[in-house]
């Protein structure tokens, strides 16, 4: 492996190499590196120290992320050559989680933390509807555990059943997401971490604004901000909450003021890292966008987009089709047009559900400008998508 954007000889033969490569040229920790790929900072430092695998497709998705590439070439056969070639392969040939308890495996607490993580990862570069099979067998699994006393194994099970929410929330199973949200909450409840507790009332609050159901969404993220007063929270926290008070009070009749203000305060917060900034400007430009302030949510929608071009397909698609409809919102069709073909583009990247739902209401709403040139071809390349 080695970097795209140089030319200098700086090259990996094993994938925890390439890892510690990166970080030093950057000037990282493995915690910056960890949420610039979307995984966790143990997972990340068990792949470095060569305790974990990592899947072939996983290895080039992250190596493109950070601005690297695998290259595949022939080697000598001497026996130093071919024992590193042996190790290299080793290194990114996928392999099947093993966990330390013996019987039930989701009774082992890093067990459970890794099948977290997997959900994660495979959602944001692929989409939830293929993972919402696996995250409904995750829940009905950890109720069977979700009666214990061990504090690391409850905390762990609220991680997955809040994972699990967001994958079924993508899927559009938005009564499952909720339940899941909810068993999220009575776990982190049961393992006292305040820290979870937040997590998943963020979760419940952005599951109610997106169904426009703003009172709901509210109390939930000012359960969370109650809660940040009382622990140690961490930037992202405080951020994602703050703004999904914003989002949520923006449905409720009166509080646009409130609302606005909260957004701006999300914005200001220090200490992110760049996915977390990505993502929390996608969600303040949705709430703008849900509120009506369209030339805020283009330019908030526009950083979004960009920032999470390299790190999730996902992420990236569903704020382009926000942006693309704050354009036919504000009768720009040639903006929106334009848009509409990069959608195209990624759309296929991707099997979301909630981006299916968006492209029908795009497909909808452009209709009125079905005879501009441009939007005909750009509907005609949505509705292939859509058939």
């Amino acid at each position: 492996m080695r970097p795209m954007h140089t030319m200098r000889a700086m090259e990996a033969r094993s994938v925890p190499k390439a890892l510690t490569l990166i970080m030093e040229e950057n000037g990282w920790t493995q915690v910056d590196l960890a949420r610039r790929l979307g995984t966790s900072q143990p997972s990340l430092s068990r792949i470095i120290a060569g305790k974990q695998d990592v899947p072939a497709r996983r290895v080039i998705e992250w190596t493109e992320r950070v601005g690297w590439e695998v290259v595949i070439r022939p080697k000598r056969e001497d026996a130093v050559e071919r024992r590193t070639f042996l190790a290299n392969m080793a290194a990114v040939t996928p392999v099947t989680l093993v966990p330390e308890a013996l019987g039930n495996p989701y009774r082992d607490h890093t067990y459970v933390r890794d099948l977290a993580q997997r959900l994660t990862d495979h959602m944001y570069a692929q989409g939830g509807v293929s993972s919402s099979v696996a995250a409904i067998r995750h829940l009905r699994r950890i109720k069977t555990v979700s009666e214990m006393k061990n504090r690391r194994l409850l905390s762990a099970c609220s991680e997955l059943a809040r994972k699990a929410s967001l994958v079924l929330y993508d899927a559009q199973r938005l009564k499952d997401a909720e339940r899941a949200g909810a068993l999220a909450v009575r776990l982190a409840r049961q393992a006292e971490d305040t820290s979870a507790e937040i997590d998943a009332y963020r979760e419940l609050s952005m599951f109610a604004s997106y169904q426009g159901n703003g009172r709901v969404g509210a109390e939930y993220a000012e359960r969370a901000l109650a809660l940040i007063k009382t622990t140690d929270a961490t930037s992202a926290q405080r951020a994602q909450v703050i703004m999904r008070l914003g989002r949520a009070l923006g449905f409720v009749p009166g509080q646009e003021h409130r609302a606005r203000a909260k957004l701006d305060a999300a914005r200001t917060v220090d200490g992110l890292t760049v996915f977390e900034k990505a993502d929390l400007l996608g969600g303040v430009g949705v709430a703008l966008k849900e509120q009506r302030v369209y030339p805020h949510a283009h330019d908030t929608l526009d950083l979004a987009v960009n920032l999470t071009g390299p790190l999730s397909p996902l992420l990236q698609a569903n704020y382009l089709a926000r942006r693309i409809q704050v354009a036919l919102d504000s009768a720009r069709p040639d903006e929106a047009a334009a848009l509409i073909d990069t959608l195209t583009g990624i759309a296929p990247m991707v099997t979301s559900a909630r981006l299916d739902r968006y492209m029908a209401e795009i497909h909808a709403q452009s209709g009125r400008w079905r005879n501009v040139p441009e939007m005909r071809s750009a509907r005609e390349h949505l509705h292939d998508l859509m058939v």
